[in-house]
């Protein structure tokens, strides 16, 4: 977002002196921005790890990783209480029909690519 107004805002300054050395200078700007932008928020990314290759190395990883995405009800996490709630974020996340094992595999199985 904020590559995008920098470059834009270059862009429309530089518009009156339009020539290939402002186009260059814009486009410079823009990667800059755009690199800066990209660093700056890599800490918030919230995407899954490449590598898991079954629905229990997600649940594994989701509740070392990512507790936040599931609540218990009781202190503590039963390993029915963890397969439910995985179940339910694979489902509504993925779209995938609720009837797969823990060891499904998410490319085989599932029809996922």
């Amino acid at each position: 977002m904020l590559s995008v107004s920098a470059g834009s805002v270059i862009v429309v300054e530089l518009l009156p002196l339009f020539n290939i050395v402002s186009t260059i200078l814009a486009i410079a700007v823009i990667c800059v921005c755009a690199a800066v932008a990209a660093s700056v928020t890599k800490p918030f990314c919230k995407e899954f790890p490449q590598g898991l290759q079954t629905v229990g190395d997600l649940a594994r990883w989701v509740m070392t990783h990512k507790a936040d995405l599931a609540t218990a009800t009781a202190p503590g996490w039963t390993r029915e209480q963890i397969t439910i709630r995985v179940r339910e974020i694979i489902v509504e996340q993925l779209g995938c029909k609720p009837d797969f094992s823990e060891d499904a595999n998410f490319v085989k199985d599932l029809g996922l690519s």
